[in-house]
């Protein structure tokens, strides 16, 4: 918004304190930008209404354990990001990368036919800024092929121009855990 790329964006939370806040925060320096009080489980968007969805540590504080009420809510979490998205769109994640939370992103997307690249955007050798690797899923949605099992998984460490190609779910997880 403030480079002038964007400013049609919407921001959605569960909080209406959290809206409000934003709202009063950005009213005279962003007033083209909207804030909803939503559940983005249950999002009122009409389908493919958006070309990038942007998710900055919600899926990392949902996915706390591996109990089915949980995997159920990151279910219903992706299937609304893609019911939103339009074709060619990208579901951009901003996480710690934990294995396990990776592991269910990756699984989900690439079985759904999406191109899914991890990038390590910080790492932990900042000391002054991060404490903990960050990096960001970007998961491009593509139409489903049916009997299509075409799986495009990369990583792009910081320092590297070119995405490296892995061939399967368990090798991205193993990359982005070395780092």
């Amino acid at each position: 918004y403030d480079t002038g790329m964007c400013e049609d964006i919407v921001n959605i939370d569960i909080s209406d304190a959290v809206i409000r806040q934003m709202q009063e925060r950005s009213a005279s320096k962003r007033p083209k930008m909207s804030y909803l009080q939503m559940d983005m489980l249950h999002m009122d968007f009409p389908d493919a209404h958006f070309q990038v969805a942007l998710d900055k540590g919600t899926l990392d504080a949902i996915l706390t354990d591996d109990e089915e009420v949980t995997l159920s809510k990151v279910d219903r979490m992706f299937a609304e990001i893609s019911r939103v998205l339009q074709v060619g769109g990208r579901y951009l994640c901003v996480s710690l990368a934990q294995a396990h939370v990776l592991k269910k992103a990756v699984e989900y997307f690439s079985q759904e036919g999406w191109v899914v690249r991890v990038h390590e955007v910080a790492t932990s050798g900042d000391k002054q800024q991060f404490v903990l690797p960050v990096f960001v899923y970007v998961m491009t949605k593509f139409r489903k092929i049916p009997g299509s099992a075409l799986q495009i998984l990369e990583m792009c460490p910081e320092e590297q121009d070119k995405p490296l190609r892995l061939e399967s779910t368990e090798r991205l997880v193993e990359a982005v855990k070395d780092r």
